[in-house]
């Protein structure tokens, strides 16, 4: 389903937010690819606020790992009561 933007009205409710690596990635990096200019701080809080990420065949894309991994940690050094949680399909949790 193509997206009908209504996360943006409750974005508190829960939601379950599919995508690429590109995609996910790029809104954790505040480029948004996809979005519009205006958009994009918009879907890069709503992607690092996500409660779970889960990170399919995560050997493949070491890259998009290790960037999941650094948000966490700033998350964490921040005192970040929301951070995001990765689950990864090579069984490892955080």
């Amino acid at each position: 389903m193509p997206d009908n933007g209504e996360w943006r009205i409750d974005p508190a409710r829960p939601a379950v937010i599919v995508g690429t690596v590109d995609m996910i990635g790029s809104r954790l990096l505040f480029s948004g690819y996809g979005c519009g200019f205006k958009s994009k701080p918009l879907h890069a809080v709503f992607s690092a606020k996500t409660p779970l990420l889960v990170h399919d065949e995560a050997h493949l894309e070491p890259a998009f790992q290790r960037l999941i991994e650094t948000v966490q940690v700033e998350q964490q050094r921040s005192h970040d009561a929301r951070g995001l949680h990765v689950y990864s399909s090579v069984g490892h949790r955080t």
